[in-house]
């Protein structure tokens, strides 16, 4: 064990390694396939804690260890002691905390001296994606080999030799940390808290799948990035790196074709020195892909002059950016960036690819950018990396004093970046913004940096009295930007007339339009039902419909009649959301999933409106279609999945009753029928919808015929210009014949 550590126990698939200030504890995941195990090493911190505190080691058993290793008697250990317990004394003033064994679960106590203070305890973990409470009030840390389960606190005292339970519960700090909730008690005599320390983990073929992130071309072609400890994970000959050789997780890029039949290339990417994860994917006009994610490993492949060779991050992982050929064979480049972690990446029409993410203090910044040094002990970052990968454009810190993070990206035409995530007070805002004042726990935010990363065009929380934070983000032609997230907060900010203006349960998902300057909500609705959801991504249609996917436990969660699965089939599906334009409405909703747990990760949206989307199931049963590439699940715990959801056309006719005028379009065919008196014409068109009006545009060159038909609140009312031989035709049709079979109803 390392110097530092002082105290070491082994169990059934954990170890635990107790040092000043912080225990360790590595968690293997043992496969269902072969004998390999997938290790994640989570580090606990006592935020605060005392360095001095003594280390004790009390309860003496009577058996000792002894370790033989390696032919040189002076390097053997004998007449090592155990202990039932190990305590540490005085980590806060007035707090003890000892570990113990309990039925084979790993326990730990903080027992609370009188007149002492619980507040002060916090535990910051490291070597996480993330943590959350569930609706139990658990403490679920995820991990890349799975997630470690820490039961609800239990808080007493021994009042007249009896137990007395105290109402507590965890409190989240920030994706990285805890604290605990106590009720009030009887300060006069010591205080227990008491969480159970366990774990589960996920298992599947010889390792665990997911998938992180989506792109699509303009082809159709579907690109894959996730993560995979799988050494039998599906690979092409000649694709860049076909054979993993280390037990970590390593990421994955795939190509897929838009039928969803086969594979044109898929290929590992990763180190063999730690653990490797792609968070987010995107592709240029040429079928250059382009990742960006976390390593640990000091190992990954870099490509020579690129911007970073070697990590910085010590005891943290370093964001990277990574930029592959359009054959999969080869690294145009990649680079390391800084500590800790990038989440999402967008490209300009040049090639730049815009990096965000959460940093600390080491990450690099560029003169003259917003904001060069860290003013807390996490930032978010935005980082312009040139095309070749050489160099920063620009690379800004974003955040204040407490925890901030960003999630997502995207760029506008002008080259301007926005970026959402969470945050903490003292994040930057800027005058007139929609929310200036921090609301709670965590908020949601949106930013919007200038085109040289110099200066912040707006910034806005987004949130209410509790926790929230976003973590999809995605822009109009406008500018507007449209979050998703999740919220526990029972006043985050709603719009009139949204299609759910009140929280159902637990936790809900939100989705946010911010208009173009940053000042006010277009609209914003909460999504949700009896149990908690949790929304990841969000992309928008062709419509200007925002489409989004994440989980859901809920049994009431809001699905359409067209939905594919209406009715939730295990502990979590995945759901598919597609919310119209106005935010007012449904245009689909599904549950998607089978008898165990599945998410949705990732979604994209292609050029006809169909929906692209994948995550992680472990659900033998996931819906699979005939004739996809892999119908079938592989044997084990948990699988990446990807599905596409196609949308039929529509048929659209309209007579007025009163001249006999008519307009009638074959969404099968995009043939179209415009009468008006003597004037016939006819043609092929294409049909989309944008918001409340659905519009109809010639494909041929000079655009004959534009038709538009306003379908919200039953308006009814349709105006189609014709321009023919020279004449231009406008007319009204206000009335939708239902009874005419050569013109049926819209």
């Amino acid at each position: 064990a390392d110097k530092n550590v002082k105290f070491v126990s082994r169990g059934s698939g954990y170890s635990l390694a107790l040092a000043p200030t912080s225990f360790t504890l590595a968690v293997a995941s043992q496969h269902n396939k072969s004998n390999e195990a997938s290790v994640s090493l989570v580090q606990a911190t006592l935020l605060g804690g005392n360095p001095a505190a003594k280390i004790t080691g009390f309860e003496k058993l009577l058996t000792t260890t002894n370790y033989f290793i390696g032919r040189d008697p002076r390097q053997w250990k004998t007449n090592v002691p155990n202990y039932a317990k190990v305590k540490y004394a005085g980590v806060y003033p007035g707090v003890d905390l000892v570990f113990y064994g309990n039925q084979n679960h790993l326990e730990y106590d903080f027992t609370v001296a009188p007149g002492a203070n619980p507040d002060v305890i916090a535990l910051g973990f490291a070597g996480i994606n993330d943590l959350r409470v569930d609706e139990k009030g658990d403490l679920i840390l995820r991990t890349n080999a799975g997630e470690i389960r820490q039961s609800r606190p239990v808080v007493y005292q021994q009042i007249a030799g009896a137990r007395q339970i105290i109402p507590a519960s965890y409190v989240v700090k920030n994706k990285h940390q805890i604290a605990f909730q106590v009720a009030d008690y009887d300060r006069s005599k010591p205080l227990v808290i008491d969480p159970t320390l366990a774990f589960s983990t996920f298992l599947g073929g010889n390792g665990n799948d997911r998938v992180n992130g989506i792109a699509v071309d303009a082809s159709g072609d579907i690109y894959l990035t996730g993560d995979t400890s799988s050494t039998n994970f599906p690979v092409t000959p000649g694709a860049f790196d076909t054979v993993k050789t280390n037990l970590d997780p390593d990421m994955f890029v795939t190509k897929m074709n838009g039928a969803g039949t086969a594979l044109i290339y898929s290929t590992y990417f990763g180190g063999g020195s730690g653990m490797d994860s792609a968070r987010d994917i995107a592709v240029d006009a040429a079928g250059n892909v382009y990742i960006a994610g976390a390593s640990d490993s000091s190992d990954l492949p870099t490509t020579p002059g690129a911007f970073r060779n070697t990590p910085v991050g010590s005891d943290e992982s370093d964001a990277f950016a990574m930029k592959l050929n359009a054959t999969g064979t080869a690294l145009v480049y990649s680079t390391f960036l800084g500590p800790i972690l990038a989440n999402g990446i967008a490209i300009d029409s040049a090639g730049n690819a815009f990096i965000t993410g959460q940093a600390n203090a080491d990450y690099p910044t560029t003169p003259g950018a917003f904001q060069t040094s860290s003013a807390g002990s996490s930032e978010a970052f935005v980082t312009k990396l040139n095309a070749t990968g050489t160099a920063l454009i620009y690379s800004t810190f974003l955040g204040g004093s407490g925890f901030d993070g960003a999630s997502d990206i995207a760029i506008d035409a002008a080259g301007n970046a926005y970026v959402t995530g969470e945050a903490q007070a003292g994040f930057p805002t800027t005058p007139g913004a929609f929310q200036t004042t921090f609301g709670g726990v965590n908020d949601a935010f949106v930013t919007k940096l200038n085109a040289t990363g110099t200066a912040l065009i707006y910034s806005t929380f987004v949130g209410g009295s509790g926790t929230e934070g976003a973590n999809g983000l995605t822009i109009n032609e406008a500018g507007n930007a449209y979050i998703t997230g999740f919220t526990g907060s029972a006043n985050f900010p709603t719009t009139p007339g949204a299609f759910q203006t009140t929280k159902a349960a637990g936790q809900d998902v939100f989705v946010t339009e911010v208009n173009t300057s940053g000042s006010a909500l277009v609209y914003s609705t909460y999504l949700g039902g009896d149990a908690n959801e949790f929304s990841v991504r969000i992309a928008l249609d062709p419509a200007g419909n925002a489409t989004l996917t994440g989980l859901t436990a809920s049994t009431d969660f809001p699905v359409t009649a067209d939905a594919i699965q209406s009715v939730l089939g295990g502990a979590n599906d995945a759901f598919i959301t597609r919310l119209n334009g106005a935010g007012t409405g449904l245009v689909f909703s599904t549950y998607l999933g089978g008898s165990s747990v599945e998410a949705g990760f990732a979604i994209t949206v292609d050029t006809a409106g169909n929906i692209i989307v994948g995550g992680q199931t472990s659900s033998t049963d996931f819906p699979t279609t005939p004739g996809a590439f892999q119908p079938v699940y592989s044997g084990g715990f948990s699988e990446a999945w990807v599905a596409k959801i196609v949308f039929t056309g529509f048929d659209v006719c309209f007579k007025d009753d009163g001249n006999g005028d008519s307009f009638q379009f074959d969404s099968a065919t995009g043939d179209y029928r415009f009468t008006h008196g003597d004037l016939t014409v006819t043609g092929t068109g294409t049909l989309s919808q944008r918001g409340c009006l659905l519009v109809l545009e010639d494909n041929q060159p000079g655009q004959r015929v534009l038709a538009q038909f306003n379908h919200c609140n039953n308006m009814g009312h349709a105006v189609v210009q014709v321009t023919s031989d020279n004449k231009k035709t406008t007319f009204v049709v206000t009335d939708k014949n239902t009874s005419d079979n050569n013109c049926l109803p819209d």
